[in-house]
């Protein structure tokens, strides 16, 4: 009987120990784990743009915002820079903001969107949200050519204090949703020179992502934790 209490303690605390590593586990420390994840969870390819590096953005509970820490908006986790440092592209991590199945589609892009535009208290909750507020200053993309193979896709200027890294002085917030789907975001910030060049980072960056044609696809819980646990395990080999 003691043996038995032994063995059920141990596999206990070692799926314990495994469960806390997992929860530090975090699918934007690679590239291709953050790829994975948006083709196996949200059936989105996603390749990496030409002459880009990419690099996991370091963030903590403690430094994100008020609604980042409750999930009423995703955090950017990853940042995609090029090689010239005049483009650099912040990657929202999904598996921040857990959705409902009401949400997939365009409903919490534009809380995102309203929210990176600073349009909203940090203190207040989406329901105070008001989107006429947004502004007229949103291009708002629905023709057949839209990036992403998307229904919609909303381009913003974003409000820049100072130079980010000290030498981004452009920003913009691109934001994808197509109906029943997982929606997408994304910032872009540019140098001088990139600002001047920002078409061509934008055409080869709209390549290299792409909602797939699936009109079965659903949001499942379960199966973005079993893809999750199985890239944590993967990186651990």
């Amino acid at each position: 009987m003691k043996v038995c209490r032994f063995i059920f303690l141990f596999v206990f605390c070692f799926n314990f120990m495994e469960i806390e590593v997992f929860a530090q586990y975090d699918v934007m420390n690679s590239f291709s784990d953050y790829s994975a994840y948006l083709s196996k969870v949200a059936d989105i390819s996603c390749k990496k743009p030409k002459d880009f590096i990419w690099e996991k953005l370091e963030t903590s509970y403690k430094t994100q915002s008020n609604w980042e820490q409750k999930s009423f908006v995703s955090f950017y986790g990853g940042k995609m820079q090029s090689k010239d440092g005049d483009c650099l592209i912040l990657y929202s991590n999904l598996t921040a903001a857990f959705l409902n199945k009401a949400e997939c589609g365009c409903t919490f892009i534009r809380r995102q969107m309203a929210y990176d535009m600073k349009k909203v208290s940090d203190e207040a909750y989406p329901s105070d949200l008001r989107y006429s507020n947004i502004g007229d200053n949103v291009i708002k993309i629905t023709d057949k050519n839209v990036p992403f193979n998307a229904d919609t896709v909303f381009i913003v200027q974003l409000p820049i204090k100072k130079p980010y890294l000290g030498k981004y002085k452009y920003s913009m917030g691109i934001y994808a949703c197509k109906s029943g789907r997982v929606p997408i975001s994304f910032k872009c910030y540019f140098t001088d020179k990139g600002e001047m060049e920002k078409r061509k980072f934008l055409s080869k960056f709209y390549k290299t992502i792409k909602y797939r044609n699936n009109d079965n696809w659903s949001y499942d819980s379960e199966k973005m934790m079993k893809v999750l646990h199985e890239l944590y395990l993967k990186s651990k080999k």
